[in-house]
């Protein structure tokens, strides 16, 4: 299947609020120097050249949904891909997935995804014109800061529960999951590639026997926020609200009446909310003394709670 459009891994880097600094920078997502397109330390990158689209990269707001454009997209012009920037929370047709292919190591079979210690699954980040073009070529990417990960023989993470020292738990409806708090002390998109270098993604909670565990083993029962991993999702370039967890579904425990409601008083808030007047709408959430709290992606919180399948040992 052809996808007409489709996300990179480019996104906009942003030293100080837009009212007191508004130059950006750009920045691939797994710490890849960006040469081809580079943006940097303009105020409003206006480049209308190759690989960007004309207008793009466009103003910190351009789409009607009010959102800052942060991330980007390649799509389809006559045939000609082209580069848009456009709002994180967009929903678009696919990804393109990009690692290191250097190890000489066994395909593997295994029920459950499987990570090369030495690279993370990331948006693509095309180098040049050639790459950009004509074919997903790869690239090492950043591995640093792993810091409890323990590779076999051939570089992959085992997906055992308990090997690489994480608490785990397996639940009623059969999964197993593998989970650790780490500090980080910044927005969601540091939390999760706080996450994405120990090979997990910050944690979805699925039912309300997992929210009790969260909340008794691991986070949000002092009073402290944690970034959990379920958001708002932008549809096309309208106001229209979805709600996905970390894995990219539908949210369904929040909202289903058989369940207690895990959200703190006056949340979620409406979707055009602003978080303080500085953090943006609140499309992120975190969890504090076991309730959720809807609050703007680029609030500094302090930890995050990563999670990943795992394998019950045997």
């Amino acid at each position: 299947m052809l996808y007409r459009s489709f996300w990179i891994g480019l996104s906009r880097v942003q030293f100080a609020h837009p009212l007191d600094n508004p130059t950006v920078h750009s920045a691939w997502l797994d710490g890849t120097t960006v040469d081809y397109g580079r943006y940097d330390g303009l105020p409003i990158p206006n480049r209308d050249v190759r690989p960007w689209a004309y207008g793009s990269p466009s103003s910190l707001n351009a789409t009607t949904s009010g959102e800052i454009e942060g991330c980007t997209q390649m799509f389809l012009n006559d045939n000609d891909p082209q580069w848009n920037d456009i709002s994180c929370y967009a929903l678009l047709g696919g990804v393109i997935c990009k690692r290191n292919c250097s190890a000489d190591c066994p395909n593997e079979d295994n029920s459950t995804t499987t990570t090369s210690s030495t690279t993370t699954a990331v948006g693509l980040t095309a180098q040049t014109t050639e790459e950009a073009t004509t074919e997903v070529q790869y690239d090492e990417a950043t591995t640093e800061d792993i810091e409890t990960s323990t590779p076999n023989s051939c570089g992959n993470n085992s997906n055992i529960c308990g090997a690489d020292g994480w608490k785990w738990k397996c639940f009623k409806n059969g999964k197993c999951y593998s989970y650790h708090k780490y500090s980080v002390k910044g927005s969601y998109w540091k939390a999760l590639a706080k996450c994405r270098k120990h090979h997990a993604s910050v944690c979805s909670i699925e039912t309300e026997e997992e929210n009790e565990y969260v909340c008794k083993h691991y986070c949000g029962c002092k009073g402290k926020d944690v970034w959990i991993d379920m958001h708002r999702m932008v549809t096309e370039y309208g106001t229209n609200i979805v709600c996905l967890d970390g894995e990219d579904k539908k949210c369904y425990y929040e909202t289903d009446s058989n369940s207690r409601n895990p959200w703190a008083n006056g949340c979620p808030a409406d979707a055009s909310n602003m978080d303080d007047g500085k953090y943006g709408k609140k499309n992120c959430c975190v969890i504090s003394k076991g309730k959720w709290k809807d609050v703007g992606c680029t609030r500094p919180i302090s930890k995050v709670l990563c999670k990943k399948e795992c394998v019950k040992p045997r």
